[in-house]
């Protein structure tokens, strides 16, 4: 609207103005009148004169009308155009104009409380629009950051007609945005695994001092492990700091990831080196009889690890070893021989750890060659194949030695019972050790009762060994029936019911006949039986006779210490025989095949760790099995470089039962 400028005299009320409008009109007409008479116009110019001074006054008042006219209608659009703006302003955020008061105003006032109602909502569009910059350029930045594309222009629309600066666009946005973030933050909790997994891999293997086995595949890496190194380096410094990363997108994660398969590729092809090379290693210590002050010397020159220091270190000990073992092949296979020839005595196939061509037995001699006839191949004629045979059959007859050493321990049990009831046949023909009197007597008459309540749990016994041996069979998918000795065991125990039938019947003959030479009886009718027995069961009775005895039940408290065991190992050798030492009234002499008194294979200190070695403690029968296997890395399932696992097998009689105790220690 138009400001007056005037003075302030000059301001008028409407009947003022016409009065002194009709005033001014007749003082002019008068005047006009009077010059006009002195002049001597006519009555016709006269009125003329006077028409055209009313026209003049019509026309500026119409001019003035019309100048005030347009002023409102610019006023009157004025107000609609902030009235528009206003309207415009409310339906972005959402809202509705409520301009109701407006109407009642005046133009005037219009303008004054439409243009105030505008600023108010103006600034309030503004701060509107600057969250939603904010929020569009945090979505852009972290779009980037994650490798994602930018959304388009409708995707934070919302529903048909949603206001643009509602509150239904802005929380799209700020959902979309949480999202981001929340997947952002998941995106770098995945990244860090890989980074971390990538280090922990690189640190087992000294990567980044030693590099790689495979050139190639490092070179194509170069990026991405230095910008692994550089967040090592910041885990060093501050682990508790967001730890820079070289990228977030999904093409890092797949690089990350292929570098970690990569790693552990390359980690599991040094660990399976280490462990065939570790295994080769151990089988040559062994084979070689190297001495356990230079294996210690071997382990302690590298680290403990999969680096490739380790490796060539693994190499070289391995390469040197065969180059001894092709240098002295007669004397390796003459080792090896003996160790073959132990597992034959343990499986029944020999009566005594000697070598098979001196046996005495012909059977026995038989049943070997069949079994194995390289091993009868003269030591002069040893060549790098015949060696290579006695190890794969070593391996695979100590394999089926484990698997059947629960089935052999209950039938040299078995063995030793059969054995004890020829004796007490003996005993019991002479009624005098009832009345006998003396430091001894009373125990032999304990042992004769153990012997007898062992001797009455026979049958017990065999049922299980035949149910054992029918399972067996059954689970070895093999058409070769179980033997031991050379015959079947179900035959074995016939014919010694058999031989046990004749004996007892010969026995209660001479007794009705008078004969004295029962000695003689029991050994005829042993012989005739023709049973296959170990030779530590042919000296059972003085190994009985001395088991008995307190001082050899002392003995059995601390057992023998096995070569090669560990300090560990002793002590649960140590707690095993002690627990075992109550119940020695009541054990039987294990002195069979698995551990003979007499005939004891001895074993050297550089023998540590051969597999297997024999140790005998009067009535506890230990059986030792070290492997010495080569592994490493710094994870949690791995132990050393080098680790020794020592199995220790121990037969304890109690009551009647065979106890199996075995204690595994990794050092």
């Amino acid at each position: 609207m138009r400001v007056s400028t005037g003075d302030a005299t000059n301001r008028l009320l409407p009947e003022i103005f016409k009065h002194k409008l009709v005033h001014m009109a007749e003082e002019a007409i008068t005047s006009l009148q009077n010059i006009w008479a002195e002049a001597g116009y006519e009555e016709s110019e006269r009125q003329r004169l006077l028409g055209e001074l009313l026209n003049k006054l019509k026309t500026s008042c119409a001019n003035e009308v019309a100048a005030e006219e347009q002023i409102l209608a610019h006023a009157r659009q004025e107000v609609e155009t902030l009235t528009a703006d206003v309207i415009t302003k409310h339906s972005q955020l959402g809202r509705v104009a409520r301009l109701d008061h407006v109407a009642k105003m005046t133009v005037t006032d219009k303008l004054t409380e439409l243009d105030k109602i505008l600023t108010t909502i103006s600034k309030e569009v503004d701060e509107r629009q600057s969250l939603f910059d904010k929020e569009m350029v945090v979505i852009s930045t972290i779009s980037q950051d994650l490798g994602e594309p930018m959304p388009s222009t409708n995707a934070f629309d919302g529903p048909a007609g949603t206001p643009f600066l509602s509150d239904v666009r802005l929380n799209l946005m700020k959902d979309y945005r949480a999202r981001l973030e929340t997947q952002r933050q998941q995106r770098r909790q995945e990244l860090e695994t890989l980074y971390r997994e990538c280090i922990t891999h690189m640190q087992d293997m000294c990567y980044v001092e030693e590099g790689s086995i495979h050139p190639e595949e490092q070179a194509a890496f170069k990026e991405l492990d230095a910008a692994i190194a550089r967040f090592g380096r910041a885990l060093q410094v501050n682990n508790n700091t967001e730890l820079p990363l070289a990228a977030m997108t999904k093409q890092h994660v797949q690089q990350l990831t292929l570098r970690v398969e990569k790693l552990v590729e390359e980690k599991e092809h040094r660990r399976s080196e280490l462990s065939k090379t570790g295994e080769e290693i151990a089988r040559l210590w062994s084979l070689l009889r190297v001495e356990r002050a230079d294996r210690e010397a071997f382990t302690a020159s590298f680290k403990k690890n999969l680096s490739l220091e380790t490796l060539r270190k693994g190499y070289s000990e391995a390469g040197r070893l065969r180059q001894l073992r092709k240098e002295s092949l007669g004397s390796v296979l003459s080792v090896l021989r003996g160790d073959i020839e132990t597992l034959w005595v343990e499986i029944g196939m020999l009566s005594s750890p000697v070598a098979a061509q001196e046996c005495p037995n012909a059977q026995e001699t038989e049943l070997c060659r069949q079994e194995f006839s390289d091993f009868f191949v003269p030591g002069e004629e040893a060549t790098e194949e015949l060696l290579d045979a006695h190890e794969t059959y070593f391996s695979n007859l100590r394999q089926r030695v484990e698997e059947l050493r629960p089935l052999l321990l209950k039938i040299h049990r078995r063995e030793v019972i059969v054995q004890e009831r020829i004796e007490l046949e003996q005993l019991q023909m002479n009624p005098e050790r009832l009345t006998a009197r003396g430091p001894n007597a009373r125990e032999e008459r304990k042992r004769e009762e153990a012997m007898t309540n062992r001797v009455k749990n026979l049958d017990k016994l065999t049922k299980e060994i035949v149910a054992a041996i029918v399972a067996y069979e059954k689970e070895a998918s093999t058409e070769k029936p179980f033997s031991y000795g050379g015959e079947r065991y179900s035959d074995r125990i016939a014919r010694q019911e058999e031989a046990y039938t004749e004996l007892r019947e010969a026995l209660r003959n001479a007794r009705k006949s008078g004969k004295k030479d029962i000695a003689g009886i029991v050994a005829a009718a042993t012989a005739n039986s023709n049973l296959f027995m170990s030779a530590s069961m042919g000296n059972l009775s003085s190994t009985a006779s001395s088991s008995s005895a307190p001082s050899s039940r002392a003995s059995t408290a601390t057992p023998a210490k096995s070569v090669g065991m560990t300090p560990k190992t002793a002590r649960h050798a140590s707690a095993a025989s002690t627990t075992a030492d109550h119940d020695t009234e009541n054990q039987p002499v294990v002195s069979n095949s698995l551990s003979s008194s007499s005939r004891t294979r001895t074993v050297s200190k550089d023998l540590s760790s051969r597999i297997p070695t024999y140790q005998s403690s009067n009535n506890v029968a230990t059986v030792n099995t070290a492997k010495e296997v080569p592994r490493g890395d710094n994870d949690r399932d791995s132990d050393n470089t080098l680790y020794t696992s020592v199995t220790e097998v121990k037969e304890r009689h109690s009551g009647g039962s065979v106890t199996v105790v075995r204690e595994t220690v990794e050092c």
